[in-house]
């Protein structure tokens, strides 16, 4: 076997009608090796069985027949470079006719031959061997008789061994040809590593630019709610105009200035035709009221009037016209005091209505708010300790055996697609808007103070108080943050805002709260309220202060020597193909964004004392929100405004009414009777 192994390798022997080698009939080396190939696949089933079967048919004197059928050995090299046996570089095995086809037939070729577009040296298309005559191919297996009669096998002819030089070159080619085959095929792999970086990137670039869309939606989103509400507070400032200090108990009407009094005066000297000494006597009255008698349909209206008159320790009397004894005012003097009461009756129904929406915005707004606290805080404590274990960057579980737990609950709620993100953001939102609408500052008698006394720069403490914490709580709920180590530089300026704004939600409410329990002096409230208050505001700031030591502690734990805090690292192609394999799809996703933005993932949870420092932040932050929102609702149940009734009126209102009434005493008047009159003294009837 190894020598005709040998055989097949070596330069094969010439044939008789074989012509000297010329360059042009030069094969390329590959057709050489497949021509060597195919003569060791030709010696292992044919060649080694015909042998075997001719050393039998020689010991048993068996006929030649099916010893001459066997498949052919393929053509030498010598063969195949001879025209017309040559292929252009091709091979194919020849074709084997039996007993019944003549010398010099030709059979139609099994293979095309190679096309001058498509075709190429040495692979791809095959075209058929010419054959050999049946005449020579029986010469070339007839054996030798000898003259005992016995018949030998020719021996088969042996082709010279190749040179030294011959074997180098047919290595050196077939080297050349496996070199070329493997930067074929690296190309072609780089082609399709090619293709596929230019697919990922299209769809990162579509996944960014999807993202960017978002944020720039989710932006002005937020811009469009912030202007609503300011156009929103806008038209309610227009409609109800200024806001009304609030005035002590008992008073009624607006104060005239000096021109506004001049003015009454002249009309009422002009037309009515009054004096000065009634003039004089009407400036003293302190109480008016109109006593009706209904008699059957017939309805009569008596005015009072009591006054001290130019001595203080006079007695009240009733007011004389003229002096002539006690009479009913004339109908002048009813039409000026009409309008007054009417006046008087306006105002009291809008200090009452405005009173009583403050108070039940500011109810209204605390418990919203603490909805806002209580819910997200609760799902995210659920979440980290009892839902599915969560998986890092590399598809694996967290080793701590937590899932991932927030320091604050803006960290918690920074997803607003998420069901904490939507309940946090909507009870927060509508909670601030309430506080902040309500103007409780300037409207409940248990938080007032005089602005000319208790000023801070050019604003009042109220001021203050109506506006910073319900903004601020209003700018954490829609200013997300981002975690402390995951953030870059543009996150970290909201970052820096959200902080901003806690800080004053908290901690400036706290300060406003202490200065009005402990430094002002003229504020309402009785003692169970003010210690109640008082105490409420002291847990506030101890939590406020336990938040800011704890946030320190909690985002670098390293430094302090605590151990185990949140381990990030940067991922890399490797845990993306992990995250993949493992079954983690959505974080190979985001491992894939991380990758191309140089972003920090997350490959285990804190644990240990910088867990306990975690939650301590969390609970800290949730705690001062509550208290926070506690107060205010202490102040709504301790208001004596939340009682209020209002009047209510019949008919069209105030106008509507008085006319009405007006013309039922315009029928007939009556003489004025002492003894309907209920007087008490000090001017109250």
């Amino acid at each position: 076997m190894e020598a005709s192994v040998r055989w097949a390798r070596e330069e094969p022997f010439p044939s008789p009608q074989s012509s000297p080698r010329t360059p042009e009939t030069i094969q390329t080396p590959h057709v050489e090796a497949a021509q060597a190939i195919q003569r060791l696949i030709y010696v292992r089933d044919e060649v080694a069985p015909a042998r075997e079967r001719l050393i039998s048919a020689r010991r048993t004197n068996e006929a030649l027949g099916e010893v001459s059928r066997r498949r052919p050995r393929p053509a030498s090299a010598s063969e195949v470079r001879q025209p017309p046996n040559a292929s252009m570089g091709a091979f194919a095995a020849p074709y084997m006719p039996n007993s019944a086809e003549q010398d010099g037939f030709r059979p139609k070729a099994i293979y095309s031959s190679p096309s001058s577009a498509g075709g190429r040296m040495g692979r791809g298309h095959m075209r058929a061997m010419p054959t050999l005559g049946a005449k020579r191919l029986a010469k070339e297996l007839s054996l030798n008789s000898t003259g005992s009669g016995r018949r030998e096998l020719e021996p088969e002819p042996k082709e010279p061994e190749k040179t030294q030089e011959q074997r180098v070159e047919f290595v050196k080619a077939l080297r050349i040809r496996v070199a070329q085959e493997k930067l074929a095929e690296s190309q072609r792999r780089e082609e399709q590593a090619q293709r596929w970086r230019w697919t990922h990137l299209a769809r990162d670039q579509s996944e960014q630019f999807g993202m960017l869309l978002q944020k720039q939606c989710e932006l002005a989103q937020s811009m469009w709610a912030i202007a609503c509400s300011g156009l929103f507070a806008l038209v309610v400032l227009l409609v109800l105009g200024p806001m009304a200090d609030p005035r002590p108990e008992g008073s009624c009407g607006r104060l005239l200035n000096q021109k506004e009094a001049i003015a009454v005066d002249e009309e009422l000297m002009a037309s009515p035709g009054f004096s000065v000494d009634q003039l004089m006597e009407l400036a003293g009255i302190t109480k008016s009221t109109v006593k009706e008698r209904i008699r059957g349909n017939e309805i009569t209206r008596r005015m009072l009037m009591c006054q001290r008159g130019t001595q203080p320790d006079a007695p009240p009397r009733q007011l004389r016209i003229g002096g002539s004894g006690v009479g009913c005012l004339g109908d002048a003097l009813w039409t000026q005091l009409r309008d007054l009461e009417q006046i008087r009756l306006r105002v009291d129904y809008a200090v009452r209505t405005t009173r009583v929406k403050a108070a039940s915005l500011l109810c209204a707004g605390s418990a919203l708010g603490l909805l806002g606290f209580l819910i997200p805080g609760g799902m995210g404590l659920g979440k980290a300790f009892l839902a599915d274990k969560e998986v890092n960057v590399r598809g694996e579980n967290f080793a701590s055996g937590h899932n991932y737990y927030p320091s604050t609950v803006s960290e918690m709620v920074r997803d607003r697609e998420s069901p904490m993100g939507k309940c946090f953001y909507g009870f927060t939102s509508a909670g601030s808007f309430a506080i902040w609408m309500s103007w409780y500052p300037w409207h409940l008698q248990n938080v007032y103070l005089p602005a000319e006394e208790d000023s801070v720069w050019c604003c009042s403490v109220m001021t203050l108080r109506t506006l910073v914490p319900p903004i601020s709580m209003l700018l954490v709920s829609v200013i997300t943050v981002v975690p402390f180590r995951e953030a870059d530089s543009i996150e970290a300026v909201s970052t820096v805002i959200h902080a901003m704004a806690a800080t004053l939600a908290m901690g400036g409410y706290c300060v406003l709260e202490w200065y009005t329990l402990n430094v002002a002096k003229n504020v309402r409230m009785t003692q169970r309220e003010r210690h109640l208050r008082q105490l409420i505001n002291l847990l506030l700031g101890f939590c406020t202060f336990g938040l800011v030591v704890t946030g320190v502690v909690a985002q670098h734990p390293e430094q302090f020597g605590i151990c185990c805090g949140d381990l990030y690292v940067v991922p890399n192609v490797t845990d993306i193909v992990a995250s993949y394999n493992r079954g983690a799809y959505q974080q190979g996703t985001r491992n894939e964004f991380l990758v191309q933005h140089h972003k920090v993932g997350l490959v285990d949870t804190a644990s240990g004392a910088a867990l306990a420092f975690k939650l301590g932040m969390f609970w800290f932050e949730v705690s001062a929100g509550l208290l926070m929102l506690a107060s205010h609702f202490i102040i709504f149940l301790y208001c004596p405004e939340r009682r209020l009734r209002i009047r209510g009126f019949e008919g069209g209102y105030l106008d509507g009414q008085l006319s009405q009434r007006s013309e039922a005493s315009s029928d007939g008047e009556e003489d004025f009777d002492p003894d309907d009159a209920e007087v008490v003294s000090n001017g109250s009837v």
